[in-house]
């Protein structure tokens, strides 16, 4: 497993697009799992983006310029994560010298990939604090006018198994991850945190608005603050799908309260362009698989 250190000295490389596939997938397993260096990555992107959006004008930066200024900031981020003592691995959950292992990933093992299905007869939301269902996957509290003060509704998704998986195949690590998103007013701040949790239904409906999770099954948090890479580890539902030969995974997301009774709209979409619809490829799944 990558260390907080080599996430920093990776990050310009992972946000490029530059980093061969297995070692792009133990970062995001590294950044599943550690808020520090979600925080630091997000700040290198919305850096990024703000350099990207000069290059048009008379009076943008020049290549050299632009590298200088990004040297700049990863040193003085460099300098703001030892502070926090996530260079220094204090704090981390994933601290330590890297693991050498994942420069030999290779041979049998490989990582493969899946989304959710896009069907709305799997998909959906409920209320949290009564019986009822929508269309289009988002969370959050105070959805319209009508809806009552303090409630909140939740997601429910279904993704397929990867089809590289069968019950002889070894399960590493499975990342779940919301590849884009956007928010109405503060859901983090006034929520808490966004949770992923393992569920098992056979259809969606409006009895799942308080339908028990699977008792210790995976349950992770995706992310506490607006502008998080959101993703966690979900290794052991995909095992459990495995272990009884389930072709599907599925997963309740919601934020830690309903709501705060403020009259106000927090929520977080998972389709910005239409909340109202469901597609495929709003919730993503990568495993890193070998064969037993």
């Amino acid at each position: 497993m990558l260390s907080c250190k080599d996430m920093t000295d990776l990050a310009t490389e992972y946000t490029e697009g530059a980093l061969p596939r297995w070692r792009s997938l133990s970062y995001r397993m590294h950044l599943a799992m550690c808020g520090h260096c979600r925080r630091y990555v997000a700040q290198l992107r919305r850096t990024a983006e703000a350099l990207r959006q000069l290059a048009p004008h008379p009076s943008g930066l020049d290549p050299d310029t632009r590298e200088s200024v990004m040297a700049a900031f990863r040193s003085s981020s460099a300098v703001l994560l030892l502070g926090l003592g996530v260079a220094s691995l204090s704090g981390c959950p994933l601290g330590g010298a890297s693991n050498d292992d994942d420069d030999e990933m290779g041979g049998d093992v490989e990582t493969v990939s899946s989304e959710n299905v896009g069907d709305e007869s799997l998909e959906g939301h409920t209320p949290r604090g009564f019986q009822g269902q929508g269309t289009g996957l988002f969370t959050g509290d105070n959805i319209n006018p009508n809806f009552p003060d303090g409630d909140g509704v939740q997601i429910f998704t279904t993704l397929e198994m990867p089809a590289e998986i069968d019950a002889d195949t070894a399960v590493h690590s499975a990342i779940l991850r919301l590849p884009d998103y956007s928010t109405n007013g503060s859901p983090f701040a006034d929520l808490g945190d966004l949770n992923a949790q393992e569920i098992v239904f056979d259809a969606f409906s409006s009895a799942l608005w308080d339908a028990e999770v699977v008792a210790d099954g995976a349950d992770c948090v995706l992310g506490s603050e607006d502008g998080d890479l959101l993703a966690c580890d979900v290794t052991t539902a995909v095992r459990n799908s495995i272990e009884v030969g389930r072709d599907s995974v599925q997963f309740r997301i919601r934020f830690d309260d309903a709501g705060d009774s403020d009259g106000s709209a927090d929520l977080l979409v998972l389709n910005p362009s239409d909340s109202n619809e469901v597609i495929p490829g709003l919730v993503e799944l990568d495993v890193v698989i070998s064969a037993e």
